[in-house]
């Protein structure tokens, strides 16, 4: 099979992570894979597969969303794109976040291969800035089109699907075109201990404090500034602590401001973006995910699968997925003080720590193990035939 997957940059987040696996991952089995990226800018550049091409299409991207000034470099880039999948006979295009989507069907319109565009997130057409109702309807009259004329949509879990069904009205045939691909995440072994402590002296960490990770984009949909508020609550009155922000996004300075404002700046850091996330979680203790909505978040199933224990929101992306009490421990969003009691029994309680860590990894391994992500979409793709591109559709 002649597989390329469309990315829109190379940043460092959960979708940008899950097509560069997918990359190596077909490679690997012996298929030809390919990367094609509308701007290959981004704290993933490093992180390109060996053995899989990437083609960067130059179209740099200005904004959260397509001016007029953007269409003819829009242009240029499909007219490069086409090139490039005449050249690699390419028989099967995969293409991840909205932007990717809308290019990927911009080429079906060319003569492209069946194409299969991602839905990562519940609220697909919450990315960017807030569309007025004429670009709304304009991004769901693109999504529509999508499912008529891809192979299949591909949803990274049940409610994933569910939730870009109902946002979209479909009936019952059209949600049958959407296919669920359940995210999936490498087991790594747990670090040896002199690992494990040479990581953490590499980040600045004494011996006996513990520290909570979090992992995600500065946006308002990963509510960091509740996870602020919450440790506020417990400043000095527990074991010491210091909690690692790691992700960079538009809200860096308000959450700054928030940490100087609430007396935290010895005890929180934000990182940046990072791509070294599996060294973040090999150093934890417990791992934060505030999130006010989600798709079926990787770096929770990264920090699961790492043997972390879990304090998460109460939303769907995460309950579905994970039993409460048992494999992790859920607050309602919005409710910064049951976070901070949340957060303070998981201090006080080192065998709650263990256990909730050890279940969380079994259920990672039981349902989330990356391989099996792949093998269902190895085979959703191959069942398209994967025939050459037709250039002369082009």
């Amino acid at each position: 099979m002649r597989i390329a997957q469309i990315l829109p940059t190379l940043g460092v987040g959960g979708a940008e992570n899950l097509a560069l696996g997918y990359g190596e991952a077909m490679a690997r089995r012996g298929h030809q894979s390919h990367l094609i990226i509308l701007d290959a800018a981004g704290g993933f550049r490093d992180r390109l597969p060996p053995g899989v091409p990437s083609h960067d299409l130059g179209f740099r991207i200005r904004g959260d969303s397509l001016g007029l000034g953007d269409i003819s470099a829009m242009m240029t880039a499909w007219n490069a794109a086409r090139g490039i999948l005449a050249r690699e006979r390419i028989g099967v295009l995969v293409t991840h976040l909205p932007l990717g989507n809308y290019f990927g069907l911009g080429l079906t319109f060319g003569g492209s291969p069946r194409f299969y565009p991602f839905l990562h997130n519940n609220r697909e057409f919450a990315y960017g800035a807030a569309p007025g109702r004429l670009r709304l309807g304009l991004r769901k009259s693109a999504y529509r089109a999508m499912v008529s004329r891809s192979g299949a949509v591909v949803a990274v879990s049940d409610q994933v699907r569910t939730s870009f069904a109902e946002d979209m009205g479909l009936g019952h045939a059209h949600r049958n075109r959407i296919v669920v691909v359940p995210n999936g995440v490498p087991l790594r072994p747990a670090p040896d201990p002199d690992t494990r402590r040479s990581l953490r002296t590499s980040l600045g960490f004494q011996g006996n404090e513990l520290m909570i990770l979090g992992v995600g984009r500065l946006t308002e949909q990963k509510n960091f500034g509740e996870l602020i508020t919450a440790l506020a609550g417990i400043r000095g009155t527990e074991a010491p602590w210091r909690c690692v922000i790691a992700g960079d996004g538009p809200l860096r300075g308000e959450l700054e401001q928030a940490i100087r404002e609430s007396g935290l700046e010895d005890r929180v850091s934000l990182t940046g973006a990072v791509d070294n996330i599996p060294d973040y979680m090999a150093c934890a203790d417990l791992f934060c995910m505030p999130s006010v909505w989600e798709g079926l978040p990787l770096a929770l199933l990264e920090a699961m699968g790492a043997g972390l224990p879990v304090v998460a929101a109460d939303i769907p992306g995460i309950r579905d997925i994970v039993k409460s009490d048992s494999e992790a421990l859920l607050y309602s969003p919005g409710d910064a003080a049951g976070l901070t009691g949340l957060l303070v029994r998981v201090f006080r309680d080192r065998d709650l720590r263990l256990a909730l860590g050890a279940a969380g990894r079994d259920m990672v391994a039981r349902h989330h193990d990356f391989e099996k992500s792949v093998d269902i979409l190895e085979n959703l793709l191959c069942r398209s035939g994967a025939e050459g591109y037709n250039s002369e559709q082009a």
